[in-house]
């Protein structure tokens, strides 16, 4: 009997994990420029709250006519896109990625909410095996 409580309570807490994390009304990305931040680029900061508005994190790589990176910044916007464009005077391309989930323009493949998930996962079998 305490064994399923305990399950319970697990759930319960991972309950309002994803409550807060999928239906919370402020997004978290990773905000830095690698003009000013070197490591912007391979070691992106921990996501932080956007502002207002800004429903989807962003990757903005800028590169010159000769293919050389110029720089990237990762931010919050209030726009969906997935395009390039090659800015007149700089000719400088521009490719703009954006995306809606919570550290999506971090780099990592796996979310701190799957992550969560399956460890939840595990040690609910685990109490329930020694049960």
């Amino acid at each position: 009997m305490v064994c399923h409580i305990t399950v319970v309570l697990i759930w319960g807490f991972m309950a309002v994990y994803l409550q807060r994390a999928v239906l919370s009304e402020t997004r978290l990305c990773s905000q830095c420029r690698s003009d000013h931040q070197a490591e912007c680029a391979t070691e992106p900061p921990t996501p932080e709250p956007c502002p207002e508005g800004a429903s989807f994190c962003s990757i903005i790589r800028e590169k010159s006519m000769n293919g050389e990176s110029v720089t990237l910044h990762r931010g919050c916007t209030t726009v969906m896109t997935q395009e390039c464009v090659i800015r007149p005077v700089t000719n400088i391309t521009a490719c703009y990625s954006t995306c809606d989930t919570d550290g999506c323009n971090h780099g990592n493949s796996v979310t701190i909410t799957s992550v969560a998930i399956l460890m939840m996962s595990i040690l609910s079998r685990l109490f329930i095996g020694h049960c």
